[in-house]
């Protein structure tokens, strides 16, 4: 990424550890929307409530670019792992629900 930056690491670095941050929002954004079955302002809110977790920022005071590459691939890990198991949050059971007796 540094050759593409024209030999700017410390760029590179910058825009790694920004869009680590984005890139965790937006996913947060999404699992919102499709596992939660929330709206725009529910989701928006699981995803600044994600941003501001303390484990990017920690990651980033010590240096270490690997938790913080997770922390943007983790909520579409969840999606890949809800939508391989066909979790369907509309099909829980529930205590007293007629439909847990199955």
């Amino acid at each position: 990424m540094g050759t593409l930056l024209i030999g700017s690491v410390g760029l590179a670095e910058t825009l790694l550890v920004v869009g680590a941050i984005v890139v965790g929002g937006i996913g947060a954004y999404r699992v919102g929307r499709e596992l939660a079955g929330g709206g725009a302002a529910a989701s928006a809110t699981a995803a600044i409530v994600y941003v501001l977790v303390p484990v990017s920022r920690n990651a980033i005071a010590n240096g270490r670019l690997g938790p913080l590459v997770l922390f943007a691939l983790l909520p579409f890990l969840v999606l890949l792992l809800a939508r391989v198991g066909r979790f369907d949050p509309s099909d829980s059971y529930r205590v007293g629900d007629a439909r847990a007796t199955r």
